[in-house]
C-alpha cells in the first residue's frame, strides 16, 4: 500500500472522545495489582469520595511479635516491638487444591500455608507472568496443569467477585458490572504486551466482556501517574502551583518507575498534567532486597537445605519471609545500628547439615539456632538496589529543565523504607527543593488510579516512550529523494509492483517520535490504499522503536523494530475513493489504532499487541 504524510491533529468531537471512558457509569473502581500486594479503592461519581479497602481477612494483628535485636558488644536481647496499621492491601497470593480450583487467596492463603502441615503450595510474584521477558523472576514451579495467564486470571476473579460484592452492599443490589468503570493499574516501564495481557486476563475474569476485551469500561493507567494525581490531590503540604515540576518514585514490591510532571494550571484543585520528560523504571523494588538476603541465608544454612524447606515445607519457607519483612521494615542505616539476632524457624533448623551447622556455631560463639545479622550484611541486602534507585532518580534529574524538580515524592510500599528516604534526601537534597513523604505511600496509586477514572482528562499530555509508525510501499525514486545520500533501500526491502512494475521500498513511516510530546485528545493520522486495485482489505501493521526516525526509511535499517500488532481494515470499493485515514492515539497509557474507510465512513478500532519482530 502507498501512503501520504502524516499529520497531528486535536480530536474535540470525534470517535477520540469515546476513548477515554464512558459517561453512564455510577462507580469507579481502582485495583492495584503489585508484585507482592494488591488492593482497590473506589468513588461514586456522584460525590466523588474515595474509599479504600482495609478489611482485609486475616490481615496481620496490629501487634506483632517483637523482634529480637542483638547488641554484640554487650551480648544483650532487647526486644523491640512493631506497631502496624491497616494496610490498604493484600498479599498477591493465591492456593490451588488438587483439583486445580483455588482455594485461598490473599493473607488468607498465607495463613494457610503457615498453620497447616500439608497445606498447598502458595503462589507469589506471579504478576510478572504478564510480560515474557520477566517470567523467569517469579523464581517458583507451577503445579502442574497450571500456567501463570491462569494464576492472574484466577487471582483477579477472586477480587472481582469480593469488590463486587461489596458494592451491591453498599450501593444496593440493583449496581451491576455494567455500571462500574474499572481502572488497573501497571509500571510505566511495562510494554504493550504487559498491558494487554492485563486487559485480556481482566476481560476473562469478568471485569469486562470476554468478546469486547478493548472495551473502554477498563482503563490501564501507568502506577506512577495515579501516584501524581493522589499527591496533588492529598498532599496538601506540597503546595503546587502553575508551572511547577514534580518527581514521584514510585518504589514498590517489584519496580521502581518515575515519572516527572508539570503543573499547567494553577490552583491544586483544577491542575493538569503534563510530562516533562519520558517515564523509566527497573525491576529494584523490595523483592530484590529479599533474594540477596534469601541468598545470604542460604549461604549460612546451606542453598540444599532452603531448597528443600521451600519445595517441601512452604510453612516453614514464608515463616522465614515473615520474619525477614518485619526486620527489614526497620532498617534505617548504619547510625545506631544493632546487630539483628535473626530466629531460625525450626522446620529451617532441622534440614541444616553438620557442615553448615559447625560453621555457624564457630562464626558465632557456639549459637546455631539464631543468624547475626550485621551492619554488613544489611548493607548487602539494601545497597545493590537502593544504588539502582539513585541511578534512575539521577537520570530523571539529569533529564529536566536545569537537571532539578521543585518537588520529589515518594510513595509505593518500598516508601515506607526508612533507609531508601535517607538515601533518596541524601543524594539529592541539592537537586529537589523538597521531599514529601505522603502519611499513606501504600495506597497512593490505588487511590490516584480512581482520580484518574473520575476524570480522566487530569493529564493532559504524555511523553511517547517509543517513535511509532507503519510500514508501507513508497517508490523507490520517490525514497531516494529523501534520503540526502541516494540510499536506495535495503535489498530485502525492494520489490516490483506487480500492476505498474515500478520499484517500491518497504518503508518504516514514522508518525510519532520518541519522547514527543502528545497531549490526551490528540490523533496522529496518515492516509493509504491499496498497493493493488484487485484488494478490497488490507492489514496495517503498527511497529515501534526505541530509537529516534525521523523520516520514511526502509525497514531493515530501522534499529529494535518492534511489531505492535496490525489492523485488518475491511469494505474498500473497487473504485472511486479508495483511501483509509489511520489515526493512531498515543496520549493514553494504551495504544490505540483507528482505521477509516473514507469513501463509507465505517471505523475499525483495535489495541496494539506487543511481540517483537525476529526477521
Amino acid at each position: 500500500m502507498s501512503s501520504s504524510t502524516g499529520s497531528g491533529s486535536r480530536d474535540v468531537f470525534g470517535s477520540g472522545s469515546m476513548l477515554l471512558a464512558p459517561a453512564d457509569h455510577r462507580v469507579v473502581v481502582a485495583f492495584d495489582f503489585g508484585t507482592s500486594h494488591s488492593g482497590f479503592a473506589y468513588a461514586h461519581v456522584a460525590n466523588g469520595t474515595i474509599e479504600g479497602f482495609y478489611e482485609w481477612d486475616d490481615q496481620p494483628a496490629v501487634s506483632y511479635t517483637p523482634i529480637l535485636m542483638y547488641t554484640a558488644w554487650l551480648q544483650l536481647l532487647t526486644p523491640t516491638t512493631i506497631t502496624a496499621q491497616p494496610y490498604c492491601k493484600t498479599l498477591s497470593a493465591i492456593q490451588y487444591g488438587g483439583d486445580l480450583r483455588p482455594t485461598h487467596y490473599g493473607y488468607t492463603a498465607l495463613k494457610d500455608s503457615l498453620n497447616r502441615p500439608d497445606a498447598p503450595p502458595l503462589l507469589t510474584r506471579f504478576k510478572f507472568g504478564l510480560e515474557r521477558s520477566s517470567l523467569d523472576r517469579i523464581g517458583a514451579d507451577l503445579p502442574r496443569g497450571l500456567n501463570w495467564s491462569t494464576v492472574i486470571t484466577d487471582y483477579l476473579k477472586c477480587h472481582h467477585q469480593k469488590i463486587l460484592e461489596l458494592l451491591q452492599r453498599k450501593y444496593g443490589p440493583t449496581l451491576q458490572n455494567e455500571d462500574i468503570l474499572w481502572c488497573l493499574t501497571i509500571p510505566a516501564m511495562w510494554s504493550e504486551e504487559a498491558k494487554l495481557n492485563l486487559r485480556m486476563a481482566a476481560a476473562r475474569a469478568g471485569f469486562i466482556p470476554t468478546a469486547d476485551p478493548t472495551s473502554n469500561r477498563l482503563l490501564v493507567i501507568l502506577e506512577p501517574e495515579a501516584a501524581a494525581l493522589y499527591c496533588c490531590k492529598n498532599a496538601p503540604e506540597a503546595q503546587l502551583k502553575n508551572d511547577d515540576i514534580f518527581m514521584v518514585v514510585d518504589a514498590g514490591g517489584g519496580t521502581v518507575d518515575i515519572t516527572v510532571h508539570r503543573v499547567i494550571s494553577g490552583a491544586v484543585s483544577g491542575h493538569t498534567l503534563a510530562e516533562v520528560c519520558k517515564g523509566s523504571g527497573e525491576h529494584c523494588g523490595s523483592t530484590f532486597v529479599d533474594e540477596h538476603f534469601l541468598a545470604w541465608l542460604a549461604g549460612k544454612v546451606g542453598e540444599e537445605a532452603m531448597e528443600v524447606l521451600k519445595r517441601d515445607k512452604p510453612n516453614g519457607y514464608f515463616q522465614v519471609l515473615k520474619n525477614w519483612e518485619m526486620i527489614k521494615r526497620q532498617f534505617r542505616g548504619p547510625e545506631d545500628y544493632t546487630v539483628v539476632q535473626f530466629s531460625i524457624p525450626g522446620a529451617l533448623y532441622n534440614l541444616i547439615d553438620d557442615v553448615h551447622m559447625e560453621a555457624l556455631e564457630e562464626e558465632q560463639d557456639g549459637t546455631s539456632d539464631d543468624v547475626f545479622i550485621r551492619l554488613g550484611d544489611m548493607l548487602s541486602f539494601f545497597d545493590p538496589i537502593v544504588t539502582s534507585i539513585l541511578e534512575l532518580i539521577d537520570a530523571q534529574l539529569n533529564r529536566c529543565p536545569g537537571g532539578r524538580c521543585d518537588k520529589l515524592f515518594l510513595v509505593g510500599g518500598f516508601a515506607t523504607s526508612p533507609y531508601v528516604e535517607a538515601r533518596i534526601k541524601e543524594r539529592f537534597a541539592g537537586k529537589v527543593s523538597h521531599f514529601i513523604y505522603p502519611a499513606e505511600p501504600g495506597a497512593a496509586i490505588v487511590k490516584g488510579a480512581v482520580l484518574y477514572g473520575l476524570n480522566p482528562r487530569t493529564i493532559s499530555a504524555r511523553r511517547s516512550r517509543y517513535t511509532y509508525g507503519t510500514i508501507m510501499a513508497m517508490p523507490q525514486s520517490s525514497y531516494r529523494a529523501i534520503h540526502p545520500t541516494g540510499h536506495k533501500g535495503h535489498p530485502n526491502d525492494i520489490f516490483t509492483h506487480e500492476e505498474d512494475y515500478t520499484v517500491q521500498v518497504l518503508c518504516f513511516v514514522p508518525v510519532m517520535k520518541v519522547d514527543q510530546l502528545v497531549e490526551i485528545d490528540e490523533f496522529y493520522s496518515t492516509k493509504c490504499e491499496p498497493l493493488y486495485r484487485r484488494l478490497t482489505t488490507v492489514t496495517i501493521q503498527i511497529f515501534a522503536t526505541p530509537h529516534p526516525v525521523d523520516r520514511h526509511t526502509c525497514r531493515s535499517d530501522v534499529p529494535e523494530l518492534i511489531n505492535l500488532g496490525s489492523l485488518t481494515v475491511s469494505g474498500i470499493p473497487y473504485s472511486g475513493d479508495r483511501s483509509i485515514t489511520l489515526k493512531i492515539y498515543f496520549g493514553r497509557t494504551e495504544l490505540t489504532v483507528v482505521g477509516r474507510v473514507n469513501a463509507t465512513g465505517v471505523e475499525k478500532r483495535e489495541m496494539m499487541m506487543f511481540s517483537t519482530v525476529t526477521e
